[in-house]
């Protein structure tokens, strides 16, 4: 998102915690770092009041489903606190700016139709869920309350570069990559490969966030997806084919969630008549790219 803006001329500035990795903002030159935490009001409001942001784009967080199960409290704490810090921010500014917030699939939970939309009724099943949906509960009631022109974007599974290893594609891609250069490694661990899952290109999101808050409705959630939903199972397939060696496939228990949505699977019909986006990178172009990053890495 930054390089995206930086990009269209704008100046961007990042809050950054004190002890985070530095590894995904290295190359990009123009970005104004200010440390912080974003549970702490004082951090984010100063912030706020060094940057004067016209728009905010509320990314911070616990972004994990799968590590929600083992810390709910501090999921729920970054989430919906840190949300609440970013609204009050903005409300106490003299123009209030936009405010983006990145909401979750994780909200729909078990869903039965599909593909999901913006209408289905919010039901998730996860401490990362219940966190999201009261972020962006939070988001609608500043909107409502104070006028704030809050944007919503409900995420599905974004994938890209630079990514650690902790969710489906990413960990195995790491696998491959290092399975390619160890001989004795020639294993995947997996998890449930039975699941529906919909991927989007972080390009394609990203773009999809710049027409949200352009030209889509404050007050108003988006899904932000590709509308298709492969199987875990064609994922990995369409993985091990871009790989250099063969690999023995074995299920990881610990890689087991108490409970798996057996489809996330969304409708972006809203977002492309409302603002015209719509994805132009394919599954297989994005893991190609996230391959290639893990080749390097590891």
């Amino acid at each position: 998102m930054a390089e995206f803006a930086i990009a269209k001329g704008h100046t961007v500035w990042g809050m950054r915690r004190f002890r985070s990795d530095n590894k995904n903002i290295e190359g990009i030159d123009k970005l104004k770092i200010i440390n912080g935490e974003i549970t702490d009001p004082t951090s984010v409001e100063k912030a706020v009041a060094i940057s004067k942001p016209d728009i905010i784009f509320h990314f911070a967080g616990q972004s994990y489903p799968s590590e929600s199960w083992d810390a709910p409290e501090y999921t729920i704490d970054v989430n919906t606190t840190g949300t609440l810090r970013v609204l009050e921010a903005a409300r106490k500014m003299r123009k209030s700016p936009k405010v983006f917030i990145a909401a979750s699939s994780a909200e729909y939970g078990l869903t039965k139709k599909f593909p999901t939309t913006e209408g289905t009724p919010l039901k998730p099943v996860s401490p990362y869920g219940v966190s999201k949906l009261a972020a962006e509960a939070l988001g609608y009631q500043y909107f409502v309350n104070y006028k704030i022109p809050v944007y919503l974007g409900r995420f599905f599974i974004q994938v890209g570069p630079g990514q650690d290893a902790r969710t489906s594609i990413q960990t195995f891609c790491k696998q491959m990559a290092t399975a390619e250069k160890d001989k004795s490694k020639r294993i995947i661990y997996v998890g449930n490969l039975k699941p529906k899952r919909d991927f989007l290109d972080v390009r394609d999101g990203v773009a999809a966030v710049w027409a949200i808050v352009t030209k889509g409705k404050a007050g108003e959630p988006y899904n932000i997806c590709s509308g298709k939903a492969p199987r875990m199972q064609e994922v990995l397939n369409m993985i091990i084919s871009k790989g250099k060696t063969k690999v023995e496939i074995k299920t990881d228990s610990e890689r087991l969630r108490p409970t798996d949505e057996p489809v996330i699977w969304g409708s972006n019909t809203k977002i492309l008549k409302d603002t015209g986006w719509k994805p132009k990178i394919k599954l297989e172009e994005t893991i190609s790219r996230v391959l290639d990053y893990w080749r390097q890495k590891v």
